[in-house]
This record gives C-alpha cells, sequence and structure tokens, in this order.
C-alpha cells in the first residue's frame, strides 16, 4: 500500500478504533488532518483490543506540528493509552494544531493530554478520570 502525502482520515459517529499497541501519528509523517465529529449519541472510541484492558496498551493519538488547523476531536473517548515515549507521554500527545472538545480521556497510562503551549491547542468541555499522572500538562 503506499500513500501520498497530506492525507485527511475522517470517521463517522459510532466507529470504534481498537489498538494492539500502535496508534495514530498526524502531522508527522503521511496524515496531516483528522476528523472526528462524533456525536453524544455516537461518539468515536480509540481504545484498546484486549479483553481485559490496561493503562497503555496502546501508544494514543498524536499531532505532530504538521498537523493542520482542521484536525478536531468532537465527542470522542480515548481510552487505555499514554504508552507513547518520548518527553511527556499522554493519551493524547499534541505538538501541533488541534481542537479537543467534548470528550472523555481516561485510564491514560501517564497524562490524558500533553501539548505544547506554542501551539495552542483548543478545549472545551471535557472530562477526565483515571489518568495516572493527570489530566492536562502544557509545557513550552
Amino acid at each position: 500500500l503506499a500513500l501520498s502525502n497530506n492525507l485527511k482520515i475522517e470517521f463517522d459517529p459510532g466507529v470504534i478504533i481498537k489498538f494492539d499497541g500502535g496508534g495514530f501519528k498526524i502531522g508527522d509523517s503521511k496524515i496531516n488532518t483528522f476528523i472526528c465529529k462524533g456525536t453524544e449519541n455516537e461518539p468515536i472510541i480509540f481504545t484498546s483490543a484486549k479483553l481485559n484492558p490496561e493503562r497503555g496498551d496502546w501508544s494514543g493519538i498524536y499531532f505532530g506540528n504538521k498537523s493542520t488547523y482542521d484536525c478536531i476531536l468532537d465527542h470522542c473517548h480515548v481510552l487505555y493509552a499514554g504508552d507513547n515515549g518520548g518527553n511527556f507521554p499522554a493519551g493524547i500527545r499534541i505538538k501541533g494544531h488541534i481542537t479537543v472538545k467534548n470528550c472523555t480521556i481516561a485510564h491514560s497510562l501517564h497524562w490524558g493530554i500533553s501539548y505544547s503551549e506554542f501551539y495552542g491547542p483548543m478545549f472545551e468541555n471535557n472530562v477526565f478520570f483515571d489518568n495516572l499522572d493527570g489530566d492536562i500538562f502544557g509545557y513550552k
């Protein structure tokens, strides 16, 4: 499978994506736009593929510095992630542009969200719980 540059990935409401390790890297290679718009009744779920999930079962979602301003997570659940190494590991790790709203981020091995203050991601109306290091960590 050959992928071109500047790809956009979009998920419909109600989709469940299960990971056995790995995760998504946005704005760091081929994929620059990531649009996930669930609904209150049909959230998009990113979680572990394991029958008995644990914190850090998968790396999480990473937004690099080439992610576009169109990137959004709306009405999504990010669960059992956070094993992505590097500085400030989290279920959602942000070094680019993204809006995260109406989401649940839970059971992370480290932070729920870690982000670079340089990019100024937008956060609105999110729920956090059971993230080992804490909910949100901003760094310069």
